[in-house]
């Protein structure tokens, strides 16, 4: 269980710091020498793994970082990435209907990643995910619904899709 995750942190964290020498290879995985944001990163996402995990049945099955521009637009200056949790196990749904566990968990990745201004929970295998993104300086739940509609390109920041 470990080794998986921390190959997907790795493989993230190249993801989330591109402009670190040590990431310039994606094909490097881990890096020799880590910096410090990159520690910071790396504790932020184990950390967040770890208080989902812990004492539930529930998994992190995957992560994943996606740029913001693909979807949103009026995001803040200064971030530029979405990290995406897939959950998996029995309480994986005890996880999706805890608010607090979903914004403190945000605010660690927020705060602790460089770039990253989102972080979404997705119920593995399902269309059910709810988004936690800097609002106003302040991470919050993307809670203005919008339904997805042929010719909608972006969402505007603070908007999440009703599905």
């Amino acid at each position: 269980m470990r080794s998986i995750h921390f190959y997907a942190l790795a493989v993230v964290i190249a993801f989330l710091l591109p402009t670190t020498s040590a990431f310039a290879d994606r094909s490097t995985v881990v890096p020799k020498q880590s910096t410090p944001a990159q520690r910071k990163c790396e504790d932020a996402l184990a950390s967040v793994v770890g208080s989902i995990q812990e004492g539930r049945d529930a998994q992190v099955a995957d992560i994943s970082a996606s740029n913001l521009s693909e979807v949103y637009r009026g995001y803040p200056s200064g971030v530029e990435l979405e990290v995406t949790l897939a959950l998996d196990g029995s309480a994986a749904d005890n996880v999706m209907n805890s608010p607090q566990l979903m914004t403190n968990a945000s605010a660690q990745l927020i705060n602790g990643c460089q770039g990253v201004g989102l972080v979404k929970f997705n119920r593995y295998y399902t269309d059910w995910n709810e988004s936690f993104g800097l609002i106003d300086g302040t991470v919050s739940q993307f809670s203005q619904c919008v339904e997805p509609v042929g010719d909608r390109q972006y969402l505007e920041w603070g908007q999440r899709y009703c599905l």
